[in-house]
């Protein structure tokens, strides 16, 4: 299974957890977290981000394959929401995906080219049980993923588990 990530939907989520960083330096570290977390949960994950956020769009998508994930920014023509639609019709194989959004439109959407959908946080709460499941723990010495991140994330999973920040 191949998760396909509404990059931004996701991002904006839980942006809060880099408060004091800069916009695209808090992007990069939201992909490093993501690569680190995709590693871990064993989990395919594609991240579709607008391109309206990076400094030169193109009017082809820019694909980007990192340690344990793909980074694709959608053509400067299309929202990242029209683009994963296009993925979707344009590929057989997107009967073993997920697209993960909570997003209600791209949602609709999706579920009409008969393809799977997860909010946010419910995707989120997929990767927690896949880590633990897998008994991996989340190893900072090996890893670009700091100790502050593995505690922002702990407190995010800890509200998911307490019922806080409900799906949409």
């Amino acid at each position: 299974m191949r998760y396909i990530v509404d990059g931004y939907n996701l991002f904006f989520t839980y942006q809060e957890v880099y408060p004091s960083v800069s916009f695209e330096d808090a992007r990069a570290l939201f992909i490093q977290t993501i690569c680190s977390l995709a590693s871990k949960s064993r989990l395919k994950i594609t991240l579709v981000f607008d391109t309206h956020h990076v400094q030169e769009p193109d009017l082809l998508p820019h694909v980007k394959k990192l340690s344990g994930i793909d980074v694709i920014y959608a053509p400067s023509d299309l929202s990242c929401d029209d683009y994963i639609i296009e993925m979707l019709s344009g590929h057989k194989s997107h009967l073993n995906w997920t697209i993960v959004t909570s997003d209600n439109n791209l949602q609709r959407m999706a579920k009409q080219k008969n393809t799977l959908c997860l909010s946010t946080h419910s995707f989120i709460e997929l990767i927690d049980k896949k880590i633990c499941k897998n008994s991996l723990s989340l190893d900072t010495k090996n890893s670009n993923f700091t100790h502050r991140d593995q505690k922002r994330w702990e407190k995010i999973f800890e509200q998911k588990i307490d019922g806080k920040n409900v799906d949409q």
